[in-house]
């Protein structure tokens, strides 16, 4: 008698990962790029300081196979949040050799090396005024008044107590740093949505599962990075089209920040709106005359 195939099959954990051998599409090489993206108009003002330019760190992703793929981390300087560009390329070096010889279609095998490889690395930082000056406010503003606030205060506590001072829907973003912690925010109602960043979330593997989280919570999303260029935002766009629109607030167009194009790609904002292309992948082309030579390689 014929054993019945499974429909339905986990993701294989870390130790089994090595061993796997079908479909196979094996990480070669990882090339590291590293450019200055200047801020359009000169300077970009935050409560906390002041940039003019933006580091940015590219990532290209070789396989055995020629495919080759592309990512983006782009911090809004080195205060905004505790990330910065430096620390990014030198958490690459530690897990680059960690990922060399893994299936990269495998996503979450390729997350389990990471994980395993670099202990942490997430930020959770956000800069406003004092809650009950805010509540007082708030309260004083025009009724009927479509806008939302978007992480208003610097700390869980100032968060859930102006929450409760006032009827504004709230959105959290740098507190809401990963699972754990969303689901302390759907158990005490503290949000009306939430700010998904995927650099802040650890990339698209777990922006994908906080997506899932917010969207069974009923809350609404605003997809975004906390910068970037041409790359940074075809990933926006890829996971925004996977919100349902009923939930869908905002996507941001990080591209707004600079006038440096890092890749081709059908992205043009139409009416307020933007659509991913159908090509493999995230759908860009990366410009090598810009990318230039990596300041970093392993695996070759």
């Amino acid at each position: 008698m014929k054993s019945k195939k499974k429909l339905f099959q986990s993701e294989p954990t870390y130790d089994k990962c090595h061993s796997l051998k079908e479909n196979n599409m094996r990480i070669k090489e990882i090339h590291i790029y590293a450019h200055e993206l200047p801020v359009l108009g000169g300077t970009y003002r935050m409560a906390s300081t002041a940039v003019h330019s933006l580091d940015t760190t590219l990532v290209e992703i070789v396989t055995d196979t020629g495919v080759t793929g592309y990512g983006e981390s782009c911090p809004v300087g080195p205060v905004y949040q505790p990330m910065h560009a430096l620390g990014v390329r030198s958490a690459l070096e530690q897990m680059g050799p960690h990922l060399i010889g893994q299936n990269a279609l495998r996503i979450g095998c390729v997350h389990d090396a990471m994980e395993a490889s670099l202990n942490g690395f997430r930020y959770a930082k956000a800069a406003a005024t004092a809650r009950d000056r805010q509540a007082q406010g708030f309260r004083r503003l025009p009724r009927r008044l479509d806008f939302v606030l978007e992480a208003p205060c610097a700390s869980w506590r100032e968060c859930i107590s102006l929450r409760r001072r006032t009827g504004v829907p709230i959105y959290w973003d740098e507190l809401a740093t990963g699972e754990a912690e969303l689901v302390q925010i759907i158990a005490e109602d503290a949000a009306d949505g939430i700010g998904l960043k995927i650099t802040k979330s650890g990339g698209l593997t777990r922006s994908r599962r906080q997506r899932d989280m917010c969207v069974a919570a009923g809350y609404a999303l605003s997809v975004q990075d906390t910068t970037g260029s041409d790359i940074a935002f075809a990933a926006i766009v890829h996971l925004a089209q996977t919100v349902p629109g009923r939930l869908l607030r905002c996507a941001l167009d990080c591209r707004g920040i600079t006038d440096k194009k890092t890749a081709r790609g059908s992205f043009a904002v139409v009416e307020g709106t933007v659509a991913a292309p159908g090509e493999p992948g995230l759908g860009i082309t990366p410009l090598p005359e810009v990318l230039g030579e990596p300041v970093a390689v392993y695996g070759a």
